[in-house]
């Protein structure tokens, strides 16, 4: 074998190495440069959440607190059917106040679970009368009761003799409440 032949042989042989032996470490050590790097991120993380573990604590007692203030605000729900008729003789106790006719109040749902705290019933209201008398029940409907949500609203003018200005509201409301579960949670 030559000189040259052996040369040859031997830069081959340095590639080899370096394509097999040399770039695959090189890459892993690149792996562990980056993991190292996401492990200190982690680290740093933990040693700050360990440093201002009292704000947090407080921050947490603070958020539970608001919650059960907040979760006060519905009413509770400690058996459907009474619940209904709590919720509807409250909501049709405003619009008669101000001498409407209410024409329909259906339940559409019963108690359906929103979250682990609250439920929703469904509920399709029709009342008819003057536009002012509606538009004042329906905005004390939404002051006193800031917990019902309305999922779709439409008013119609009526075309009957002798109702001038009448109008008709069709309004399907979501009223949330407590879960009777929660109630027992939120206490203990």
């Amino acid at each position: 074998m030559t000189s040259s032949q052996r040369n040859l042989l031997l830069i081959a042989a340095v590639l080899a190495a370096v394509q097999f032996i040399v770039k695959p470490l090189l890459a892993w050590q690149d792996d562990v440069i980056v993991s190292l790097a996401l492990e200190q991120g982690r680290l740093e993380r933990s040693e700050q959440l360990l440093a201002n573990a009292e704000a947090v604590q407080q921050a947490a007692g603070d958020a539970q607190a608001s919650q059960q203030a907040m979760l006060a605000q519905f009413p509770a729900a400690t058996e459907a059917t009474l619940t209904q008729i709590q919720a509807q003789g409250t909501i049709e106790a405003v619009f008669r106040k101000h001498g409407l006719r209410v024409e329909e109040f259906s339940w559409l749902t019963g108690l359906q679970p929103k979250n682990t705290s609250l439920s929703q019933l469904r509920s399709k209201l029709v009342v008819s009368g003057a536009m002012t008398d509606v538009a004042r029940a329906h905005f004390e409907l939404m002051q006193s009761m800031p917990t019902i949500g309305q999922e779709d609203i439409e008013v119609r003018q009526l075309n009957r003799r002798g109702s001038r200005g009448g109008v008709r509201l069709t309004v399907m409301l979501n009223v949330a409440v407590q879960n009777s579960a929660a109630q027992g949670g939120a206490s203990s």
